[in-house]
């Protein structure tokens, strides 16, 4: 197997060799055809027999790899096959700092994304790979070179990971994500042509996967790629604009799929979430367009939960019963961007929506409910008296209209709701329900 592999990259390296010295155009694609067929069976190689990465690495395979990413003779295939390649070598063991540093990959990979979306009629050449697929493969690749890294940084040193407030997963240490600048501009550039272009769905996910590795950081070398003038808003409405088009799956979200919310089956979605949670957090006026975003329209006539709106639609995720680590990211984005403000919270999304949130983030100390009450007892915008329980004024008509509207069996729900609700509130001491009788009411007159 090893001879095999030896003789295949002998003649893939005679390829380029041969096309940095003729000009012809037969020539050319006689030997991008070499080297598409070569990496081809490399490809299929590694994924059957893993432990072949490290012969591929001893014959110097990553450099052969790195020459036809650099060449201005390549296709989507070789993109393609490249980028695959990388990505089984690295998940295979392959030594990432080499791979980052001594070979410049995460550079090479920010060219070829930009060669695939600028030139797609070269790319085009002796491709069955459409530049849209071999976009895709190069961004995995990206994903698990900035993954391994940062895991690899962490092993490596006393230094703790960056948690951002424990919240919203590990990132690179920022002093560690220069290699990564180039890639990191051509994934946010990328994202917001795809949302002109109408890209396929499953490209915007390996991009936000690699940003996901990617600490958000806006200072005087990196915030004009995440807030670039003139509108330096883009970057931030674009990942909004993502996350109301994945909150449409979660439209129809009941108690009886709670459970079904894992990370694992929702990555995209946690993904996307948690990214928004740090942008938020790394800028305060990133928090106040994010807030006017999804609370600026609030209705407070109605329950917070109505509707498909995005405010709506992630206060049915938070409130429900079975909190799950994508239900607590959720929680995690919405309090920061309310300012890490229970009472603010709790003013938007309701009390009765957000108690299960809040028990398992242990965040009840810092609630009290009497100093919400009076300070949002009366809405500060309509002046009508206002229910911070659930989120809503109490004497509205859009309240009574929603119980109007709902079948008794719907009701049945909400009265089962409201009594585990208030049995939760009995028991943590946060409220003591009285009965609604009176002990005089069965005096004798």
């Amino acid at each position: 197997m090893f001879k095999t592999i030896q003789k295949l990259l002998i003649a893939a390296k005679t390829s380029v060799f041969e096309i940095n010295q003729k000009y012809e155009k037969a020539d050319i694609e006689l030997n991008i055809s070499i080297q598409t067929l070569a990496l081809n069976i490399f490809a299929n190689k590694l994924i059957l027999y893993g432990f072949l990465a490290s012969d591929f690495i001893k014959l110097d395979g990553v450099a052969f790899l790195c020459s036809l990413l650099g060449s201005n003779y390549k296709s989507s295939d070789i993109v393609f096959f490249s980028s695959r390649i990388l990505f089984l070598i690295v998940h295979n063991g392959a030594e990432i700092q080499n791979i980052v540093y001594s070979h410049y990959v995460p550079n090479l990979i920010s060219q070829s994304i930009l060669f695939l979306n600028n030139d797609i009629a070269t790319a085009n050449i002796l491709s069955r790979f459409s530049p849209e697929l071999a976009t895709a493969e190069a961004l995995k690749a990206s994903y698990i070179i900035a993954m391994k890294y940062e895991t690899h940084l962490k092993d490596d040193s006393s230094d703790k990971p960056n948690t951002t407030l424990n919240l919203f997963g590990n990132t690179l240490n920022i002093k560690d994500l220069h290699p990564f600048k180039s890639l990191l501009k051509t994934t946010l550039d990328f994202i917001l042509l795809s949302n002109h272009q109408n890209r396929k769905e499953k490209l915007l996910d390996y991009a936000l996967q690699f940003l996901f590795i990617i600490p958000i950081v806006l200072n005087q070398e990196y915030s004009d790629l995440w807030t670039p003038e003139p509108n330096n808003m883009l970057v931030v409405d674009s990942l909004l604009l993502n996350l109301e088009t994945s909150l449409v799956t979660y439209a129809n979200l009941d108690n009886k799929s709670a459970s079904q919310l894992k990370v694992e089956d929702n990555l995209s979605f946690f993904t996307l979430v948690c990214i928004l949670g740090r942008f938020v957090l790394a800028s305060d006026q990133v928090k106040t367009h994010v807030y006017d975003f999804i609370f600026k329209k609030r209705n407070f006539s109605a329950l917070p939960e109505t509707g498909n709106s995005a405010r709506a639609i992630l206060t049915r995720i938070i409130s429900l019963p079975f909190q799950s680590e994508l239900s607590l990211a959720v929680g995690d984005f919405l309090y920061v961007t309310c300012d890490s403000n229970t009472g603010k919270v709790i003013e938007m999304l309701g009390f009765g929506n957000t108690i299960g949130y809040f028990k398992t983030r242990n965040l009840f100390l810092s609630i009290n409910l009497d100093e919400i009450t009076e300070k949002y007892g009366q809405n500060h915008l309509t002046g009508v008296n206002f229910n911070p329980v659930i989120g809503a004024e109490e004497t509205s008509t859009g309240l009574d209209k929603a119980l109007e509207d709902m079948t008794d069996e719907e009701k049945e729900k909400e009265a089962e709701r409201l009594f585990v609700l208030f049995d939760k509130l009995n028991k943590t001491g946060i409220i003591k329900v009285e009965p609604q009788f009176a002990e005089n009411s069965f005096k004798k007159e």
